[in-house]
């Protein structure tokens, strides 16, 4: 018997220190609105690890999507103080809650160990956007140096991101691998862990990371990633990555005639932080991906929504593969 247990919010922007069902923007168990009894991040580590506890004995799947470090800037003493040194008040709030999600993922980790199930887990731990350094976003005290950009952008700022697996027992420990991958991957690596074929209809877009990882398979698993998020666009391909996109608010493509006028070309493998433009020197290059980009943009769903009052718009890029 399957079962579905839900601790969560709708939009963003959610307290960190108070719930209460009257809420705007209530914390639901389930479909009902509940209040809330301390600090939302160890409240959200505290069922999760209930969670792992009460299934240990069969197959789960667990999401833990903390809110942290998205604003409001809200953390507790306990964690404040282990950052008396930086003066910035935002800043230090920031270190505080990113402290208080690290210290919840080594929670969940030591939940794992407890019940003996480090080595049948398979764990993903990513981010879904750079930090929100550019006027018009949440600023919350983060940096994203040495990369150019912010949340809401397709610099590398906006969409390069923390990514972590951890298999104990059948992957290597302590690895960096830097072929580039997306979240896309999760579910087709997670099937073939739970040793699920997918079926060609399914249409899946991301790769199995697995052989890639343990290094029965050698190359890039994926010839390229796209982005696209209104008249923002990237596509990485190699070592070069062709990218429009915008200072200010976001605006809305025509996707079905979109400009790519001004796009730069940048060589990440010399510089990660996109300062040499090499579109003049490279025009072939340019040629090449923005043509690629062109065709799989085409084959992608005209979007359903766009930039909300203010042309202010929601979340951050998603990437798709070739």
């Amino acid at each position: 018997m399957k079962t579905i247990k839900y601790l969560s919010f709708l939009g963003g922007d959610h307290s960190y220190l108070e719930s209460s069902p009257t809420d705007k923007n209530p914390l639901y168990e389930g479909r009902t609105p509940v209040d809330t009894i301390g600090y939302l991040t160890d409240v959200l580590t505290d069922r999760a690890v209930a969670f792992v506890k009460r299934e240990q004995s069969r197959p789960f799947f667990l999401y833990l999507a903390y809110n942290a470090v998205h604003t409001p800037m809200h953390a507790t003493e306990k964690y404040l103080a282990r950052f008396k040194g930086i003066s910035d008040e935002r800043r230090r709030t920031y270190a505080a809650m990113m402290s208080a999600l690290d210290d919840g993922v080594g929670r969940m980790l030591a939940a794992l160990r407890a019940e003996g199930l480090e080595e049948n887990t398979l764990i993903f731990f990513f981010s879904d956007n750079g930090g929100p350094t550019m006027a018009g976003t949440t600023i919350n005290g983060a940096t994203n140096t040495p990369l150019r950009g912010s949340k809401r952008q397709t610099w590398e700022g906006g969409i390069r991101v923390p990514f972590m697996i951890r298999w104990k027992g059948r992957l290597p420990e302590g690895k960096i691998d830097s072929r580039p991958v997306a979240q896309i991957d999760v579910l087709p690596t997670a099937l073939a862990a739970a040793g699920v074929e997918p079926t060609a209809d399914w249409k899946l877009d991301g790769v199995n990371l697995l052989p890639y990882l343990s290094g029965k398979q050698q190359g890039q698993p994926h010839e390229a990633l796209y982005w696209r998020l209104f008249a923002h666009m990237a596509i990485r391909k190699g070592p070069w990555k062709l990218v429009k996109t915008m200072e200010g608010p976001l605006l809305v493509a025509d996707t079905a005639n979109p400009d790519l006028s001004g796009a730069q070309l940048f060589n990440l493998q010399n510089d990660i932080g996109e300062q040499h433009d090499l579109a003049a020197t490279h025009a072939d290059k340019v040629k090449e991906l923005a043509a690629d980009w062109l065709r799989w943009s085409k084959e992608m769903a005209t979007p359903l929504w766009g930039p909300g009052a203010g042309g202010r718009g929601r979340g951050g890029p998603a990437a798709k593969p070739n």
